[in-house]
């Protein structure tokens, strides 16, 4: 069974079970508000994990039924016809191994205007400590600042017509490691950068670690990240 935290403005989640059935979905809608989250039980069976997903959702979630009422209100005074607001999470898991958990969201948000706007959410999950951590506070800051300019070169690259003198504006909450080769250890740093021009979006951008990025992780998470294809210690047992 599935249990999550209800908001206090909003309206009690029903879910089930998706396909494939590695995922649940919940959600509800009515006149007012939409609101759906695809969560994968993989993050689910780690309770406190399921549980500070929620807490996340929630808070967003209250704070959306709250600006809905206000854009239906208004709406109906000054007589023109309300859109439905919505809000979407579509959760996946990045890598999990032994101490860490990685997952990203793709957030979709309406909330009146010509089209909806998509955003990223990420949480990197201690599972012995029952805590999310920072992903930037994983590095020291010459590592923090290697992998930044190496973001900022990628998204340069990879955004059609980008021509200013700056970086694209991104935040570490927008960033998270990843298990690319699916073996049970970190070897990239997985970027959501989202773009404020419609017909660009939500641009993905994997930057693969490199060894002196990795050299002043602490012990406790040093051995679930490598170089790729170069792994330096086994799995551990348990």
């Amino acid at each position: 069974m599935i249990l999550l935290l209800a908001a206090a403005l909003a309206p009690p989640l029903h879910c089930e079970a998706a396909e494939p059935s590695d995922y649940a979905v919940c959600g509800h809608e009515n006149e007012l508000f939409e609101f759906r989250s695809v969560l994968p039980y993989a993050a689910l069976e780690i309770r406190p994990l399921g549980r500070a997903l929620t807490r996340r959702m929630d808070a967003d979630r209250e704070g959306a039924v709250s600006r809905a009422r206000a854009a239906r209100a208004q709406a109906r005074r000054e007589g023109y016809p309300y859109n439905r607001h919505m809000l979407a999470y579509d959760w996946s898991v990045l890598g999990r191994n032994w101490v860490l958990v990685s997952l990203f969201a793709e957030v979709t948000r309406y909330e009146g205007g010509g089209h909806a706007e998509d955003e990223a959410d990420t949480i990197l999950w201690d599972i012995g400590a029952r805590r999310s951590v920072d992903t930037g506070a994983l590095f020291g800051a010459p590592a923090r600042a290697r992998l930044e300019g190496r973001v900022c070169a990628a998204l340069r690259a990879t955004l059609s017509g980008y021509d200013g003198a700056d970086c694209p504006s991104i935040g570490w909450r927008q960033m998270a490691p990843k298990d690319a080769d699916g073996n049970g250890i970190f070897d990239t740093l997985a970027v959501f950068y989202t773009s404020s021009l419609y017909d660009v979006g939500r641009v993905p951008v994997d930057i693969a670690f490199e060894a002196e990025d990795l050299a002043e992780i602490s012990d406790r998470y040093r051995r679930a990240f490598e170089v790729p294809g170069d792994r330096i210690n086994p799995l551990p047992d348990e």
